[in-house]
């Protein structure tokens, strides 16, 4: 490793590679050292380290997920012939998942805690990570669907606020309401609204850098977070 690179360099370079191999819970101790030095220097996040925390949360969680997902479906079917050992043995071990996820989960509002805000975009990243954290609780029974929507709205809102509406942040925040609203809200006419809405003026946004001669840059995370709202709105119904 090149030993010109200051530390908080080496430990984002660090998240990476252990991202690359799967190593989250590594990952998350080569964030928290970032954190750190963040709050030492007094600093907000940067966009790659932002980056690199909101895909290791992704990453705990979906695992998280999809051991809770063959474990149900294995309960299911030793329900079937009411084999009571193995449900048994399902149930404790869906109770030490449980409990994973609610420590990792704490772990994150910490994490989120000691954020360094200095402008509006770290202020809408806070805003956003508090309100999906917050979404992933109830997945283990100690949030309710209101409390989680008004953390939303407070993070929609704020998102509202941005002179760029092409911006891949506000697009992420107006994804993840939308679908919390679709999913479990079941408000499924006000998550194709703000969902159509963000599309618009995206468009629009686009179409006035082009009159005006600026090369819009979007990157490819933008470009796919519009693609899932279009994709979405044409499947809620």
């Amino acid at each position: 490793m090149n030993t010109l690179m200051s530390e908080r360099q080496k430990q984002i370079y660090r998240a990476q590679v252990y991202e690359w191999g799967g190593m989250y819970d590594k990952m998350m101790e080569a964030i928290q050292s970032i954190i750190t030095i963040a709050e030492f220097e007094k600093s907000e996040l940067e966009e790659v380290e932002k980056q690199l925390l909101s895909s290791c949360i992704k990453h705990k969680v979906n695992s998280t997920r999809n051991s809770f997902r063959k474990i149900i479906e294995e309960k299911s079917i030793q329900s079937r012939t009411k084999n009571e050992m193995q449900i048994s043995c399902c149930d404790d071990y869906l109770k030490i998942l449980k409990r994973r996820l609610q420590t990792f989960l704490n772990s994150i509002d910490t994490i989120i805690d000691r954020f360094i805000i200095n402008s509006d975009r770290g202020k809408l990243y806070k805003a956003k990570l508090i309100a999906d954290n917050a979404r992933y609780r109830l997945e283990v029974d100690i949030k309710t669907c209101e409390d989680v929507k008004k953390l939303y709205e407070d993070a929609y809102k704020l998102s509202q606020d941005f002179s760029d509406p092409s911006d891949a942040l506000v697009l992420s925040v107006v994804l993840n309401f939308a679908v919390f609203l679709a999913e479990r809200c079941n408000d499924i006419a006000r998550a194709k609204s703000i969902a159509k809405l963000a599309c618009k003026n995206f468009d629009e946004t686009i179409r006035k850098f082009d009159k005006l001669g600026y090369k819009s840059k979007i990157s490819e995370a933008t470009l796919k977070t519009l693609e899932t709202l279009k994709e979405h709105i044409n499947t809620w119904i």
